[in-house]
């Protein structure tokens, strides 16, 4: 069924796809914090208990959830009913004149947009990144050299659900920093995650634990790493988020004089150790091991998975210097960047 015959089948009881689709969201939302209570999973979803519980009451009745001791856990049938679906919730809550502005405006390759906002309900994080496994579905059939950051909306996206087999003839690569943080460290863990849900092959980059700065660039140097960092500059998609300043730890890790020198120049995120300007420009050099600005607009799709209040600045900076990129975020963040842009 096409999205135009979906509206046009809302038509005739509006109300009742309406209760649907809160439904199914509220069966997602338990699939990813399960097992949960009905009063945290009030706070999870933004609603009050009373219409959590009576919503639960429903997916009870209908055998699409169990409530156990610990909590309430999505059944076998519940499971089968998420991964039906997923694409027709996805086309009937789709955004697709929002996306077509941001796209147009900014003159970048794609756009896909979630419904809601992460600043107001967790569990919109989540939903960022079961869109981006949708797209990765997609992508997967087309190119076969894909790198991931250790980004937390990787590591959502790498959750996702994908048909066994998919990602056959891909082979997945970290793009790391060297900066031994946890996005460093977590692009290993991506790859990993993803090769081993979808069936792809994926390389590891290891620096062993603590390693000097000496240890480090000894390692760089040896053969097999640097096969893999020319894998991951020559990739056909890079995916990765982006940091904003105040959370940034290499931001934080610098001397009060290099912050201070840095401020000047006004940076708005970090991307990969890479600090950016409002206008898409980098003002570091990047750090030693990592990708360049200029490097990334390169890769045939850049991915960037980003979404709030505190990111919208960033994002904006990005998408006005990568023109290669597929941006996925939510709502309201979509929002923000029309006027973002308005008021430029």
């Amino acid at each position: 069924m096409s999205k135009t015959e979906l509206e046009q089948f809302m038509l005739l009881n509006r109300e009742g796809m309406e209760t649907a689709l809160r439904r199914y969201e509220m069966l997602r939302g338990i699939s990813y914090v399960q097992p949960v209570g009905r009063r945290q999973m009030a706070v999870y979803s933004g609603r009050t208990e009373r219409e959590v519980r009576a919503e639960c009451d429903a997916l009870k009745l209908a055998g699409l959830i169990r409530v156990e001791p610990s909590g309430m856990l999505v059944s076998r049938e519940g499971y089968k009913l998420l991964a039906e679906l997923e694409q027709t919730v996805y086309a009937l809550r789709h955004t697709g004149r929002l996306e077509d502005d941001i796209r147009d405006v900014y003159g970048i390759k794609q756009v896909s947009i979630v419904s809601g906002d992460v600043d107001t309900h967790a569990l919109v994080r989540r939903d960022i990144g079961i869109c981006a496994a949708m797209q990765m579905r997609q992508y997967m059939k087309q190119y076969r050299f894909i790198a991931l950051t250790g980004h937390n909306y990787v590591s959502l996206m790498a959750d996702g659900r994908y048909p066994e087999g998919i990602g056959r003839g891909v082979t997945l690569y970290p793009a790391r920093t060297a900066q031994m943080n946890h996005e460093d460290i977590d692009a290993n863990t991506n790859c990993a995650r993803l090769g081993k849900k979808s069936g792809a092959g994926y390389r590891l980059l290891h620096l062993g634990e603590n390693p000097s700065l000496n240890e480090i660039e000894k390692r760089y140097h040896d053969e097999d790493v640097q096969q893999i960092v020319s894998a991951v500059e020559n990739a056909d998609i890079l995916v990765s988020g982006l940091t904003p300043l105040k959370k940034s730890q290499l931001f934080a890790s610098m001397s009060v004089r290099a912050k201070d020198g840095l401020m000047q120049s006004a940076p708005c995120c970090e991307l990969l150790g890479n600090f950016i300007k409002a206008d898409g420009k980098q003002i570091n050099n990047p750090p030693l091991y990592s990708l360049s600005v200029d490097r990334m607009a390169k890769y045939k799709v850049f991915m960037l998975l980003a979404a709030g209040a505190d990111e919208t600045a960033g994002i904006h900076a990005l998408v006005m210097r990568f023109k290669n990129m597929h941006l996925i975020t939510d709502e309201r963040t979509a929002n923000r960047l029309m006027v973002y842009n308005l008021n430029k």
